[in-house]
């Protein structure tokens, strides 16, 4: 649960088949929205490292990279999407 002006950031890399994973359909089915999609620069985190998901322990080249930003849709979004059902 979010505030109703509250944000929720995802950083994730943003090619080939990642971009399968469909950030905004699966934000979009939980009532959010996309607010922005920034570059994510491994500069800006000092002491970040990258790590494998399924247990390795191994940094990963995590270039092109990015951070999306959802946030709870607006009544007037939600009219809006209707329509373009």
């Amino acid at each position: 649960m979010i505030h109703k002006d509250g944000e929720i950031h995802i950083t994730h890399k943003s090619n080939g088949f990642f971009k399968e994973w469909k950030l905004e359909l699966l934000a979009s089915r939980n009532r959010l929205v996309l607010i922005e999609e920034v570059a994510f620069h491994l500069s800006d985190c000092p002491g970040y490292s990258t790590k494998y998901g399924f247990g390795g322990d191994k940094n990963f080249n995590c270039v092109p990279i990015k951070t999306y930003k959802f946030g709870h849709r607006k009544p007037t979004e939600k009219a809006n999407n209707r329509l373009l059902k």
